[in-house]
């Protein structure tokens, strides 16, 4: 936390995600949301497990009239309306508790529109807490934080749904820039046995992504750090893809 004291002098977004339901995710936003409270922060919780919201609950607080669906329906112009004070000094919340099922289904125009007036609200963190599963809204908020923090628990549902959930957040981030750089037709060109990019490997593949684009290049700077996945099968850099349905690739992820 000394790091955090000594550094946060701009604001903060942190992303709680995990892919699995039941594991902590809102007991870690709430009580991070707490802890930096009580240090001396201003924080804003935001309750992002659209569809099933109840952060207001464990935090004691009433349900709102208002949430994120009457803010990206423009019923309410100005995000700090939706700011519900609670009964921790410095620590407030944003609440989806009122939203209806059309707010499952978020264009990707309206996420980053709700995540730009995040930003632009007065405090020192905003912690997101997102809803289980691997759908494009817990995605997409997950992978526009400036930071992310998975919950996992020792049990094989668990571990096996934060795999989906770190493969799901990987290709779409690559899908987005897929336009730009070719990248679904490599891929496509990857799994097949004869390929024209000369593709074999998980290391073939990194060695291309990093010489067409340098965010690949910083991102996959240390080999040593990249974890590989073929057809949800742990393997080495160095695994013959020929034939794979399924290819993932893990490099480190800030906060994650």
């Amino acid at each position: 936390m000394n790091d955090i004291a000594n550094s946060s002098s701009t604001k903060e977004i942190w992303a709680i995600g995990g892919g699995k339901g039941g594991v902590g995710k809102s007991f870690v936003a709430g009580n991070l949301g707490i802890l930096l409270a009580q240090r001396g922060f201003r924080v804003i919780l935001a309750d992002l497990d659209l569809g099933g919201a109840n952060l207001h609950t464990w935090l004691g607080v009433n349900t709102p009239e208002q949430g994120v669906s009457e803010f990206v329906d423009r019923q309410v112009e100005q995000i700090h309306e939706l700011l519900i004070p609670t009964s921790i000094p410095q620590l407030r919340l944003i609440s989806g508790a009122r939203d209806g099922v059309e707010i499952a289904n978020l264009k990707h125009t309206q996420k980053k529109r709700f995540l730009m007036a995040l930003n632009r609200l007065d405090t020192d963190f905003i912690i997101m807490d997102l809803g289980a599963g691997t759908a494009y809204n817990t995605i997409d908020f997950f992978l526009l934080a400036e930071k992310q923090l998975m919950v996992v628990i020792p049990e094989p549902t668990s571990i096996e749904n934060a795999y989906r959930f770190l493969k799901n957040s990987f290709y779409r981030k690559l899908r987005h820039t897929s336009s730009s750089f070719g990248l679904r037709n490599v891929v496509d060109q990857m799994l097949k046995n004869n390929n024209s990019f000369g593709i074999r490997s998980p290391r073939d593949l990194i060695e291309y992504l990093r010489d067409r684009d340098n965010g690949f290049a910083i991102a996959f700077n240390d080999m040593s750090l990249i974890r590989v996945a073929v057809d949800q099968e742990m393997a080495n850099l160095n695994t013959e893809v020929d034939g794979a349905n399924e290819i993932a690739l893990f490099p480190p992820m800030t906060g994650g």
